[in-house]
């Protein structure tokens, strides 16, 4: 890159609540991509990162808090040609830019496929069994997929600790109807993504890799994630085991799907 020259790819994260730490285990190169952290803790510090301090959308749901900056990304990220969001507990152990050069040759716009959950359908079952969210609001969304979208439940899903795109009218109108699904229903995105991928007609490059680790990355780093978390999933897994059960037993006969 030539002196005085600005990167105009970036490679970001959002990290808020405090309940992991920071990782630091990132390729950086020789600069040809920036790295911001978006946080809500004024007091973070990174070798890697550039902490941009922000005010959470909804400051009494984190999670979906984070979930705004990945999926919308932040007016700062409309200044670069591409961006590149990866989960804090993935590590790039390549350059930025070979993957953006690679997965955005043909597209505007790239998420990899799931490497272990063969259908949209088994990844609600995966989020209702673990209890990563309320059953009564991810069996809503999966009741409204059912009668309207049936086919993209047998479709496979992606896995969007990485997502690669080009900063165009078309990519900002799609990732602001995801973040409208997310609001409306389950915070996990990977539930929501096909069905609003299908509906904008966005032209998207699945791409196929290993999620646990590839030439270009690796995860899930561990990064001491607090109890605070496993306490929302406890909460969702013990107090409505009942609704999960139920929901699990409709599942292969919802719609007609197996």
């Amino acid at each position: 890159m030539a002196p005085g020259s600005h990167p105009s790819s970036v490679v970001y994260t959002a990290l808020l609540g405090g309940y992991e730490t920071l990782n630091e285990e990132q390729y950086v190169g020789n600069g040809d991509a920036r790295f911001i952290c978006y946080t809500d803790d004024p007091h973070l510090v990174s070798d890697v990162w550039d902490i941009q301090v922000v005010e959470p959308l909804f400051p009494d749901d984190l999670a979906r808090s984070q979930r705004d900056i990945k999926i919308r990304g932040t007016r700062e990220l409309d200044r670069f040609d591409r961006t590149l969001y990866i989960d804090n507990s993935v590590s790039l152990t390549g350059p930025a830019t070979v993957i953006l050069d690679g997965w955005l040759s043909a597209h505007d716009l790239a998420v990899p496929l799931h490497s272990f959950h063969p259908t949209v359908l088994d990844e609600f079952r995966a989020v209702l069994t673990l209890g990563f969210d309320d059953p009564a609001r991810v069996g809503a969304q999966l009741e409204d997929y059912a009668e309207t979208d049936r086919n993209l439940l047998r479709e496979r899903p992606s896995w969007n600790g990485m997502i690669a795109r080009r900063n165009t009218p078309e990519v900002q109108r799609t990732m602001s109807q995801w973040f409208d699904e997310i609001v409306r229903y389950s915070r996990r995105d990977q539930l929501s993504a096909n069905r609003v991928f299908g509906r904008t007609g966005i032209s998207v490059n699945r791409v196929e890799i290993d999620n646990n680790v590839s030439e270009v990355h690796r995860w899930p780093v561990d990064l001491g994630r607090s109890a605070s978390a496993r306490d929302v999933r406890e909460q969702y897994g013990v107090a409505n085991l009942a609704r999960v059960h139920q929901l699990q037993l409709e599942l292969a006969g919802v719609g007609g799907i197996e």
